[in-house]
């Protein structure tokens, strides 16, 4: 998770993320980083951050890094001019000129990475990010890293959170919903979704539910001591169960 970039001054302190300036030194979480530069630090996100002379990951320094061209990525990827890292790690023979990163994937002209690993068997040049952690190439589609079974490639399309559908079906991550209805479905969350006939959670139905009234909050509810996050017509749900009936 991304960590939110902290820009406090306070007399003889300022915070950068986990990085601290303090006295005209830099900490990692309280440790000191020897030999680091305070006028020329800057905070790039997540763990990583750089001065004039180095590159630092996790309050480590990155060996053999160009550190005027070194960029952060998003998604825990870095590149120079050279070379291209996830974490503290450098990736091998591969293209930092073309490098970028699609949500949680990195892609260069050659290959597609996940999470700082090759993909394999994937065809790069039909290769598209479709969304949330669903991509495709001209062969398949993946909740990566699984592969969707008897999906219409042409049809298939992303809806919102966790769920896609094709023609004929709907999926939560890479699970068909059974008795799913593509053409009425919505996604109402990452988890619940609902189409004319059913309500479902992750990728079961919930049963005796109400699909016309079924509605999910952003924010978990109350009534007393009972949490509940939707309701219908008849009953409180709080991760797809009831927990209280009206």
């Amino acid at each position: 998770m991304k960590k939110i970039i902290l820009f406090i001054l306070l007399s003889v302190f300022i915070f950068s993320g986990p990085y601290e300036i303090k006295n005209n030194k830099i900490y990692y979480y309280g440790f000191l980083l020897e030999n680091s530069d305070s006028k020329s630090f800057e905070y790039l996100g997540d763990e990583y951050a750089k001065d004039k002379n180095n590159v630092y990951y996790a309050g480590e320094k990155l060996e053999d890094v160009e550190t005027l061209s070194f960029k952060y990525l998003g998604a825990d990827y870095s590149k120079d001019k050279n070379s291209v890292y996830y974490g503290n790690r450098k990736l091998e023979k591969i293209d930092s000129n073309s490098f970028e990163v699609i949500f949680k994937f990195g892609k260069d002209k050659n290959n597609v990475y996940f999470y700082g690993s090759k993909i394999e068997n994937i065809d790069i040049k039909s290769f598209e990010y479709i969304g949330s952690y669903y991509i495709n190439d001209k062969k398949n589609i993946y909740f990566y890293p699984e592969k969707l079974k008897d999906v219409d490639l042409l049809s298939f399309e992303y809806i919102n959170g966790y769920h896609g559908k094709d023609k004929n079906s709907v999926y939560f991550a890479s699970t068909k919903l059974k008795d799913s209805d593509p053409l009425s479905f919505e996604s109402l969350d990452f988890f619940y979704g609902k189409d004319k006939n059913n309500v479902y959670y992750f990728d079961s139905k919930i049963m005796n539910s109400d699909s016309e009234t079924f509605k999910v909050y952003k924010e978990n509810k109350y009534i007393k001591d009972i949490i509940y996050d939707s309701e219908d017509k008849e009953n409180y749900y709080f991760g797809g169960e009831i927990v209280k009936k009206k």
